[in-house]
């Protein structure tokens, strides 16, 4: 009778445990797994579970979650996390003289650190807005 807890693993996914198991077999003390390696262990992750996943390859559940929940089959940086914008408000400054319409628009990007930088634009130029967000806030990585 078979026990509870075993099961049988995909031949992919044995592959990758071989490879973990002979990475730590050349290791004289505990060290992080290899980018590479986390990232076959995230991509087996999403496609057979994550809890069968980590069983089977003897990683860290918690560790696994983490890097198939961010889509990075790695380890997320602190620059990866600043460089999500998650709101954007675009509205006509209270100070202002003359009509938006005919001065253009306004940027202001605020920093995680609380940085800020305006912009302001004619009424006839352009702004690719997300690419400006992006840079401004991985300018310091």
């Amino acid at each position: 009778m078979r026990q509870r807890d075993e099961f049988e693993i995909p031949e992919e996914m044995a592959r990758v445990r071989r490879d973990i198991e002979e990475w730590r077999s050349t290791r004289t003390k505990r060290c992080r797994l290899p980018e590479r390696l986390w990232g076959a262990a995230a991509a087996l992750g999403r496609t057979h579970g994550i809890y069968r996943t980590a069983r089977a390859l003897h990683v860290s559940y918690e560790s696994l979650k983490h890097r198939v929940v961010s889509g990075t089959g790695g380890r997320q940086t602190d620059t990866t996390r600043q460089t999500a914008v998650p709101f954007v408000e675009l509205r006509p400054s209270p100070f202002a003289t003359t009509p938006a319409a005919a001065r253009g628009p306004e940027v202001e990007l605020v920093g995680v650190q609380g940085e800020r930088m305006v912009i302001r634009l004619a009424a006839n130029q352009h702004l690719d807005l997300p690419a400006l967000a992006k840079a401004f806030q991985s300018r310091g990585a």
